[in-house]
Protein backbone atom coordinates (compact mmCIF):
# COMPACT_ATOMS: atom_id res chain seq x y z
CA UNK A 1 0.00 0.00 0.00
CA UNK A 2 2.80 2.41 0.80
CA UNK A 3 4.37 1.71 -2.57
CA UNK A 4 1.10 2.39 -4.39
CA UNK A 5 0.72 5.66 -2.54
CA UNK A 6 4.22 6.80 -3.33
CA UNK A 7 4.54 5.76 -7.00
CA UNK A 8 2.34 7.79 -9.37
CA UNK A 9 2.95 5.33 -12.20
CA UNK A 10 1.14 2.67 -10.16
CA UNK A 11 -2.00 4.75 -9.58
CA UNK A 12 -3.76 3.09 -12.53
CA UNK A 13 -3.49 -0.23 -10.71
CA UNK A 14 -5.38 1.00 -7.65
CA UNK A 15 -8.97 0.60 -8.96
CA UNK A 16 -8.13 -2.91 -10.19
CA UNK A 17 -6.68 -3.87 -6.80
CA UNK A 18 -9.64 -2.42 -4.90
CA UNK A 19 -12.11 -4.30 -7.09
CA UNK A 20 -10.17 -7.55 -6.68
CA UNK A 21 -9.97 -7.00 -2.92
CA UNK A 22 -13.72 -6.45 -2.67
CA UNK A 23 -14.36 -9.61 -4.70
CA UNK A 24 -12.13 -11.69 -2.41
CA UNK A 25 -13.81 -10.28 0.70
CA UNK A 26 -17.28 -10.92 -0.78
CA UNK A 27 -16.44 -14.55 -1.53
CA UNK A 28 -14.89 -15.03 1.93
CA UNK A 29 -18.05 -13.66 3.56
CA UNK A 30 -20.16 -16.13 1.59
CA UNK A 31 -17.89 -19.06 2.52
CA UNK A 32 -18.07 -18.12 6.20
CA UNK A 33 -21.83 -18.48 5.93
CA UNK A 34 -21.50 -21.87 4.21
CA UNK A 35 -22.53 -20.60 0.78
CA UNK A 36 -20.73 -21.18 -2.49
CA UNK A 37 -22.20 -18.10 -4.19
CA UNK A 38 -22.19 -14.63 -2.64
CA UNK A 39 -25.42 -12.75 -2.04
CA UNK A 40 -26.16 -9.07 -2.45
CA UNK A 41 -25.56 -8.70 1.30
CA UNK A 42 -22.05 -10.13 0.88
CA UNK A 43 -21.39 -7.68 -1.94
CA UNK A 44 -22.59 -4.69 0.06
CA UNK A 45 -20.65 -5.70 3.17
CA UNK A 46 -17.48 -6.28 1.16
CA UNK A 47 -17.86 -2.78 -0.30
CA UNK A 48 -18.18 -1.31 3.19
CA UNK A 49 -15.18 -3.26 4.48
CA UNK A 50 -12.91 -2.38 1.56
CA UNK A 51 -14.03 1.26 1.59
CA UNK A 52 -13.35 1.56 5.32
CA UNK A 53 -9.88 0.04 5.01
CA UNK A 54 -9.11 2.12 1.92
CA UNK A 55 -10.21 5.38 3.56
CA UNK A 56 -8.15 4.62 6.67
CA UNK A 57 -5.09 3.78 4.59
CA UNK A 58 -5.42 6.99 2.57
CA UNK A 59 -5.64 9.01 5.77
CA UNK A 60 -2.59 7.16 7.11
CA UNK A 61 -0.56 7.97 3.97
CA UNK A 62 -1.05 11.67 4.62
CA UNK A 63 -0.80 11.60 8.40
CA UNK A 64 1.25 8.80 9.90
CA UNK A 65 0.96 10.10 13.43
CA UNK A 66 -1.24 7.16 14.46
CA UNK A 67 -0.87 3.46 13.72
CA UNK A 68 -2.86 2.32 10.70
CA UNK A 69 -4.53 -0.36 12.87
CA UNK A 70 -6.12 2.40 14.99
CA UNK A 71 -7.36 4.20 11.90
CA UNK A 72 -8.86 1.01 10.47
CA UNK A 73 -10.56 0.30 13.80
CA UNK A 74 -11.95 3.83 13.86
CA UNK A 75 -13.19 3.44 10.27
CA UNK A 76 -15.11 0.30 11.23
CA UNK A 77 -16.56 2.03 14.30
CA UNK A 78 -17.76 4.85 12.05
CA UNK A 79 -19.21 2.39 9.55
CA UNK A 80 -21.11 0.69 12.37
CA UNK A 81 -22.40 4.01 13.70
CA UNK A 82 -22.76 6.39 10.71
CA UNK A 83 -23.43 9.39 12.94
CA UNK A 84 -20.16 8.79 14.76
CA UNK A 85 -19.20 6.84 17.84
CA UNK A 86 -21.49 7.31 20.80
CA UNK A 87 -19.90 8.98 23.84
Amino acid sequence: MALLGSAPELHAAIPVLVTEMADHVMRALARRQGREEPTCRDGVLSGVIVSAVWAASQWWFGNQGRPISELVGEAFDLAATPNGPHP
